[in-house]
């Protein structure tokens, strides 16, 4: 069986003592706060020396209540449902407790203030005889106050000494129900431990002495492997100094020698920055050399390792075999994988070199379609300028269209047949016959009075035809 975590109560054996020591500690707290009283005469006021006792026997109460608390969160996690509610309802009065002490505090620190108060008002107010009346009033309701206050205080310490005995007693229960079951599992460890056979101070002795010798070459071991590590360093940087030391005067005698050297084609002196630049090139490699050897150097120590670890892995022959026919089996498989793969890889290279083509495609006819519709844009652009232009010369032209149309309009009333063709066919036709009508008249005209000669001339002649009749008859 499974035992339940013990808490930390239940596992000490002097518990009770504490929780009583405890108990008789709160009970004297409690005692000397009944018994704390503040004497507010004529010619003295509280200390505040007193006050912050006060305060603090106040703040170690409440320490104290948390750590009931505490207690009282960890059996009832132990406990049942039962124990769990009792404990709760006792936390939950604890908590009006503890607010109440928290306000029993605020109005000490009200009392506090009132009290200096009441020494300013007492020190600003010596010559003026009214006022000590006001001051006699005040320090009497303040002395009420703080009455009220010690009196709320001592209900609330009784309260937390009945709630202490509670637990007490809660606790006291519950360390003899464990102490019964420690018991019990303790008899079952001795049954179980003689029947084994098992000496177990004899093992933790020997165990201690495996523990010394470990801990005695752990420490030997370590002193040899810094001594060889400080032995190595020191070894690395006398060789670097010394590597350093023939790179520079290396690179010294390659400038003074390049300074001196003289051009076969031109001549001249070869110039100092072509060695500059070729030592830096090769700084550069060496540089990378000493890198790519020291990559080097770490692959060659893990080579060795895993040499190492498969000489240790030393199997039979017959498990080498099987071991060999499954990894040949094994690499099959995973070759056939890998040709799978391979296909796999080149459907999607074709696929990848398709899409590149028609990516590049349509990219071109893009490029060309963007050329082509950069193209009808001026010609949009064209165009807009065009008819804009073409709207404006269409707004002059139907300005002019209606002036001229007014005009006609106006022509028409004034010239009345103008315009009207057939019109003034007939009016041309009227007047040509009109103009003949004339000629006509005229030529009439012309004949009558020609025949009104001939009828006067007839008419002369007429009286001497009548003589020449009657001369002739006679």
């Amino acid at each position: 069986m499974e035992e339940s975590p013990r808490d930390p109560i239940e596992g000490d054996p002097d518990n009770k003592d504490f929780i009583q020591k405890s108990t008789e500690n709160k009970s004297e707290t409690v005692d000397a706060k009944d018994n704390f009283q503040l004497i507010l005469s004529n010619d003295e006021i509280v200390p505040n020396v007193k006050i912050s006792q006060h305060k603090n026997t106040i703040l170690e109460d409440r320490e104290s209540l948390k750590e009931d608390e505490k207690t009282t969160s960890n059996t009832a996690s132990a406990e049942g449902l039962n124990v769990a509610q009792a404990v709760n309802d006792d936390k939950s009065k604890i908590l009006k407790d503890n607010e109440e002490q928290e306000e029993i505090s605020e109005k000490s620190e009200s009392t506090d203030s009132f009290n200096e108060k009441i020494d300013q008002s007492l020190n600003s107010s010596e010559s003026v005889s009214t006022n000590d009346t006001v001051r006699e009033r005040r320090r009497q309701d303040l002395i009420n106050q703080q009455n009220e206050l010690l009196e709320r205080q001592r209900k609330a310490a009784q309260f937390n000494i009945q709630l202490q005995t509670i637990l007490s007693n809660h606790f006291r229960r519950k360390r003899a129900d464990a102490g019964e079951i420690a018991h019990s599992h303790l008899d079952n460890m001795t049954s179980s431990a003689l029947s084994i056979g098992i000496d177990h101070a004899a093992e933790y002795a020997r165990q201690l002495k495996t523990l010394s010798q470990v801990r005695k070459q752990y420490f030997e071991q370590k002193e040899r492997l810094d001594a060889e590590i400080s032995s190595i360093k020191n070894l690395t940087e006398r060789k670097v100094a010394e590597a350093t030391e023939a790179h520079d005067e290396l690179t010294d005698f390659i400038l003074k020698q390049g300074s001196q050297a003289i051009s076969s084609k031109t001549g001249r002196a070869v110039p100092v920055d072509i060695y500059k630049d070729l030592i830096d090139s090769w700084q550069k490699k060496n540089a990378a050399i000493t890198v790519e050897r020291l990559e080097n150097i770490r692959l060659q120590h893990q080579v060795e390792k895993i040499k190492n670890v498969f000489k240790a892995y030393d199997l039979s022959e017959s498990l080498h075999l099987i071991d060999f026919e499954q990894m040949k089996i094994e690499n099959q498989t995973y070759n056939e994988k890998i040709e799978e793969r391979n296909e796999e890889t080149g459907k999607l290279k074709r696929k990848i070199n398709n899409t590149v083509q028609i990516l590049t495609h349509s990219s071109e006819k893009l490029s060309s379609c963007e050329t082509g519709f950069s193209q009808l844009k001026k010609q949009l652009g064209e165009l807009t300028d065009k008819l804009n232009s073409g709207r404006d010369s269409l707004a002059k032209l139907k300005q002019k269209r209606d002036a001229l149309r007014a005009n006609y309009t106006a022509m028409q009333k004034t010239c009345g047949l103008l315009g009207q063709t057939e019109m003034l066919r007939g009016f041309e036709e009227s007047v040509d016959n009109v103009k003949a009508k004339k000629q006509e008249l005229l030529n009439i005209k012309e004949q009558t009075r020609e025949l009104r000669e001939k009828a006067k001339h007839y008419e002369q002649q007429v009286p001497s035809m009548k003589g020449q009749k009657m001369f002739i008859s006679n």
